[in-house]
């Protein structure tokens, strides 16, 4: 089950919240927070790069650790 089908519950069932308001509450806040999460993951990735760190398109490959230090 989804955190935010789970939040959604936990609001109707333990606030005593509407379901129709504990799932509009649930997902602003979803939104919100993948916001910031991506956010902060830009700024990661930038920050490493700015430190020489080499990314390739695909985020599952990974450069042989020699070829990095042979640069």
């Amino acid at each position: 089950m989804s955190s935010c089908v789970q939040f959604t519950l936990s609001l109707h069932r333990h606030h005593k919240v509407p379901l129709t308001q504990a799932y509009a509450i649930s997902t602003k806040e979803f939104a919100k927070l993948r916001g910031a999460h991506e956010l902060a993951t830009q700024a990661a990735e930038a920050e490493a790069r700015a430190h020489g760190a080499i990314f390739t398109s695909d985020p599952w490959v990974r450069f042989p650790l020699y070829s990095i230090l042979r640069c």
